[in-house]
């Protein structure tokens, strides 16, 4: 398909990377819609689900949502690219498939990017482990440089919100399959490397990360 256009100055492309995700990906999604910053879209991609995922996802039918599938399984670094290579707009948010934003976080994350002028932001968060019935906050430092990714400080995945004014080009990291459970960090690490930039934080908790050990 092509890629997407929308007005690139004021609106939110939300990136969801999804396979089996049926149990959770209407939470999620409703959690995206119920922002109180409205101009917000989303774009999923179904990595070969071979659940009902997107006959849920399909059953919003919101003019919002764009549901693109891989007709086979390439796992999360290829689907991930895939998806923001169709990003043409000045705003990037990141989500898991089973994670809840807060409904103000969209809204409150680009009024600090506007005020501090850096290339990200990321919150503090929920971490949940539902068959423990265990919930920690984690807590982010105030600022992350590459420097601070090289000592292990990195953002939550689905607290991101990247300005893409800020890069030439976002989606040249490296998509081989065995980095796909660290494909968050390799993104930062590249988008922050060569570079003094940095992640500022929105110190208040404003996701829910489900641990399901899975």
């Amino acid at each position: 398909m092509d890629a997407l256009v929308y007005h690139k100055e004021n609106t939110v492309t939300t990136v969801i990377a999804m396979y089996n995700g049926g149990k959770t990906i209407e939470s999620t999604i409703k959690s995206i819609l119920n922002q109180t910053y409205e101009n917000i879209v989303i774009i999923i991609c179904d990595d070969a689900s071979t659940d009902n995922s997107t006959e849920i996802v399909n059953a919003f039918n919101s003019n919002q949502i764009t549901l693109i599938q891989n007709e086979e399984n390439i796992g999360l670094s290829k689907t991930r690219k895939k998806l923001l290579s169709l990003t043409k707009t000045k705003w990037l948010a990141f989500i898991d498939q089973d994670d809840i934003w807060n409904y103000r976080k969209i809204e409150k994350q680009i009024s600090l990017l506007n005020l501090e002028a850096c290339a990200m932001c990321h919150t503090h968060y929920n971490f949940n482990i539902e068959s423990l019935g265990l919930s920690k906050v984690i807590k982010s430092k105030s600022k992350i440089s590459y420097k601070d990714l090289l000592s292990g400080h990195c953002p939550g995945a689905s607290t991101v919100l990247i300005n893409t004014d800020y890069f030439d080009n976002f989606n040249s990291f490296s998509d081989q399959r065995y980095l796909d459970s660290i494909n968050d960090y390799g993104i930062w690490l590249f988008l922050l490397r060569d570079s003094n930039n940095y992640s500022i934080c929105l110190e208040e908790i404003m996701m829910d990360y489900s641990y399901h050990g899975g």
